[in-house]
């Protein structure tokens, strides 16, 4: 079906405009000293007493792509140890990884994380063990191993989440409930619906609580340069109250797309450990009660490795190629998107034969008449917003924009023989 499909729909030849490079400016500050700022926590009376000598612990880590994860996980690890526990790593992480042991293994391994980089073992299952109901009639799930354990202690980034809006969106709460709940317990919660996630998450999260070993909560805070802000470990019983300032203060330092209105968007890639729906829909406009920006055609280019096939979020995008079709793992994708109960993010786009293509079909189809008026960019993934290329449109709303500069001369999209970027 997607042979010749230049010939096949007499696709127009386009004059692709030139593009800029462009700089970003967003707030710069970063935490200079990750294992210092760690450190200094675990020494506190109150953290400290969570870990108790000779203690089994938990970690529970997921499959974001979050800085310096590895770093983090491995500063915990050393901390734990020093209070005489015995920590062992558990992946958090919901029915990602194909909602198989192996599979969510290799999710962290990709990240650094394993065994052999740790020095302390990982236990992968999607064995669950029924905790308590939430509302009468959903039972919520948690890891086998961590619900074993004497002590869990949950590491994640804070930040606005791509399908529901509320005080607690993504970060601590979610992974107690979703990524510790497993398959299964992602699976029922999800039944709920997003629309009712901002009561659903920490609600179900403060039972669990209650009901579970957590011990601690390791919140990590990023900037728009995808560098760490702040961590802050919480004790289980202050996760509840102090969740929704951090993820106010996340909110704040969220990168964006400077621009009201686009004609297309060039994504090079998307996954899970971008984000969770692949792309984040708060910088690609399309969530719900989000209206900037307002893009009229989205192209997806390619998946990231480290998402091994799951293509969640090219739902989102209104053309892909061939070469990102084919790397799709159908199984993989369907699982994710099933557990959620949320079928549009892996609707097949629009498929062209290249890059090229794409983009021909994309700017043919703006609406936009004349074509040396097209608005168009290209960003890597919607993680790396603080460099990118932009046609000659935008550059005088760039003036406009502070913090937004043109930094290089304009180049002409270089392609492959395939038609593919190069």
């Amino acid at each position: 079906m997607f042979n010749n499909l230049e010939t096949q729909l007499n696709v127009k030849k386009v004059a692709l405009p030139e593009m800029y490079p462009v700089t970003q400016l967003f707030k710069s500050y970063k935490l200079e000293n990750i294992e210092e700022r760690i450190q200094k926590q675990f020494k506190e009376e109150l953290i400290q007493s969570k870990v108790k000598p000779n203690s089994s612990v938990a970690i529970a880590v997921g499959s974001r792509g979050i800085a310096q994860l590895k770093q983090v996980v491995s500063v915990v690890i050393e901390e734990i140890i020093k209070v005489g526990g015995k920590p062992f790593i558990v992946p958090a992480m919901g029915s990602h990884g194909g909602a198989t042991a192996e599979g969510q293994a290799r999710v962290l391994e990709s990240f650094g994380i394993c065994e052999r980089t740790m020095g302390v073992p990982v236990v992968s299952s999607m064995e669950t063990v029924g905790v308590c109901n939430y509302k009468k009639d959903v039972t919520l799930h948690f890891d086998k191993h961590a619900f074993r354990a004497d002590a869990v202690v949950v590491v994640n980034r804070i930040k606005a989440h791509t399908d529901f809006n509320g005080p607690i969106e993504s970060g601590l709460s979610k992974m107690v409930t979703i990524g510790l709940g497993k398959h299964k317990g992602a699976s029922l919660l999800h039944q709920l619906g997003f629309d009712n996630f901002h009561e659903v998450i920490p609600e179900a999260a403060q039972l669990l609580i209650e009901n579970t070993p957590i011990a601690l909560g390791v919140a990590i805070l990023e900037n728009g340069y995808h560098d760490v802000v702040d961590i802050e470990i919480l004790p289980a019983e202050e996760i509840s109250e102090r969740e929704p300032l951090l993820c106010k203060k996340a909110k704040e330092f969220m990168p964006s797309l400077p621009f009201a209105n686009l004609d297309v968007l060039y994504i090079d890639e998307i996954g899970k450990n971008i984000s969770g729906s692949g792309l984040d829909t708060n910088i690609v406009g399309r969530k719900a009660g989000i209206v900037k920006p307002k893009i009229n055609k989205i192209i997806v280019g390619d998946i990231t490795a480290e998402s091994y096939g799951n293509a969640t979020g090219i739902g989102l995008a209104d053309i892909t190629t061939q070469k990102c079709l084919q790397k799709i793992d159908f199984i993989s994708m369907y699982l994710n998107c099933i557990t959620s109960t949320d079928l549009r993010g892996v609707k097949i786009p629009l498929v062209a034969e290249s890059d090229q293509q794409a983009l021909e079909i994309a700017c043919q189809t703006s609406n936009q008449t004349n074509l040396e008026k097209l608005k168009v960019v290209r960003i890597k993934n919607t993680l790396s917003l603080e460099t990118f290329f932009v046609s000659r449109a935008l550059l005088p709303e760039i003036e406009q924009l502070e913090g937004v500069l043109v930094v290089g001369d304009p180049t002409k999209l270089e392609f492959d023989q395939d038609g593919y970027l190069s």
